[in-house]
């Protein structure tokens, strides 16, 4: 008995001993890695595979910043605790509270424009995302430098991060929804100048070429070589945005390609990402074939969603409404005027009318596409005059224009749809020729 429990022990002692080397070795890289000057610098020098002397030149660069950075938010941190005492003991804004005020802004300033200057000197240090290659894209094999591409600034790979693939699948960034995203671009050149672009985002504040003003609402940012820029955005709905160089055969064809995995909620209102299939498949989704049973399936819960989602149903309703308004200026305006009010003993009125009403939404689509004939009372007084058939309009003008004017001039009603103008069209019989035509 005793014996067997030694071996055991002596077993369990051994593959002790075994995980512990099988870890030493296999952490040797990263532990060498945190022992360096500038430990938190460690995933750079691994992730960009950078030379001990490039690395030691950025750490070098970086702790040089990092005390001015240290000084600068130790004065801030004593600002916003005076701050907090002299507005805790006074009413108004005092000279001494304006004057903190001023001095706060300068150093967040300063703190701005150093936090600006370090990036572009890190990022003018980092190898460079172009490279000239004797092979050609994607060819294996240890590929030499091609100085005849280089001369002709023709690239044979166009980089995120010194590597095609360094920021797609596993590698990609991520972000939650709702969370303010600010990406640090730099462009090492040493030849091309980048369009920079997320797909399907606009950048909210762009600071181009690591200056200190910035630009808003941009679509596209171009970073020169040896530039940089910053920017920042608001992740709204989930999936994967796609980072590119918008001179887009450096992406597909080069490798400048990365994503950003965004997890959240969705919300339809923003972005539904269910007609996309369709865009790309157009005449292609043949009948009967997965692609367009897949794009069927996708607008049946596109359209489950609208009509379970008050949100969009609104928002749909007000689309319909501006739509709608068009139509009318452009075709019922002149005689029932731009405010509905109509001409007085003439034409009657649309604004809070009570014959409107008493209407159902079959009677509205009825009286554009057949017109109307006869004596009617609207608001009190009474109307003897033709109403010429509209039924050149579109089933979906029809019922744009419709929800306006249910929806307008002090009037209050549900949406038409073009489902609706279709089944009625299809039962009323044709307006018989007019004598003008």
């Amino acid at each position: 008995m005793k014996r067997g429990l030694s071996i055991l022990l002596l077993g369990l002692l051994v593959c002790a001993t075994a995980s512990f080397v099988v870890y030493r070795a296999r952490t040797a890289s990263h532990r060498a890695l945190l022992k360096q000057s500038a430990p938190e610098l460690a995933w750079l020098k691994k992730e960009f595979k950078l030379s001990d002397a490039e690395f030691s030149h950025i750490a070098e660069l970086h702790s040089a910043y990092l005390p001015q950075c240290h000084q600068r938010c130790q004065i801030i941190a004593a600002q916003n605790e005076k701050l907090q005492q002299l507005l805790a003991t006074n009413t108004t804004v005092t000279p001494e509270i304006e004057s903190l005020l001023a001095e706060r802004a300068r150093i967040r300033a300063e703190c701005e424009a150093a936090m600006l200057k370090h990036f572009l000197e890190v990022s003018r240090a980092m190898p460079p995302p172009q490279f000239y290659t004797t092979g050609k894209y994607a060819e294996e094999g240890l590929q030499a430098f091609d100085m005849d591409k280089a001369t002709d600034e023709k690239p044979t790979y166009v980089v995120f991060n010194g590597a095609v693939g360094s920021l797609v699948g596993d590698k990609a960034l991520t972000a939650k929804v709702g969370e303010r995203v600010r990406l640090f671009v730099g462009n090492g050149g040493p030849n091309l100048t980048s369009s920079f672009h997320v797909i399907g985002e606009i950048f909210d504040t762009v600071y181009q070429e690591g200056g200190t003003t910035a630009s808003h609402n941009v679509q596209t940012t171009v970073i020169p070589p040896g530039g940089a820029s910053i920017v920042e955005f608001k992740t709204e709905v989930p999936g994967t945005y796609v980072m590119v160089d918008h001179a887009l055969f450096r992406a597909f064809n080069k490798g400048a390609l990365g994503m950003l995995k965004v997890d959240g909620p969705q919300d339809m209102v923003v972005y539904s990402g269910k007609e996309v299939d369709a865009v790309y498949l157009g005449k292609a989704a043949e009948g009967g074939t997965e692609a367009e049973k897949k794009v069927a399936s996708l607008k049946a819960q596109v359209a489950d969603e609208i009509r379970s989602n008050p949100k969009i149903a609104g928002l749909t309703k007000e689309i319909q409404v501006q739509k709608g308004k068009a139509v009318y200026m452009q075709t019922c305006f002149v005689c029932h005027q731009p405010d509905g009010l109509g001409v007085a003993n003439q034409i009657p009125p649309l604004a809070k009318s009570d014959f409107l009403a008493s209407l159902t939404k079959e009677d509205y689509i009825r009286g554009v596409l057949m017109g109307r004939n006869g004596k009617i009372t609207v608001n009190g007084k009474d109307y003897n005059a033709t109403m010429v058939p509209l039924n050149y309009l579109t089933d979906e003008q029809v019922a744009n224009v419709l929800t306006y004017v249910r929806n307008s001039f002090g009037n209050s009603g549900d949406s038409v749809t073009f489902e609706e103008v279709t089944r009625v069209r299809q039962q009323v019989a044709p307006p018989a020729p007019s004598n003008f035509e």
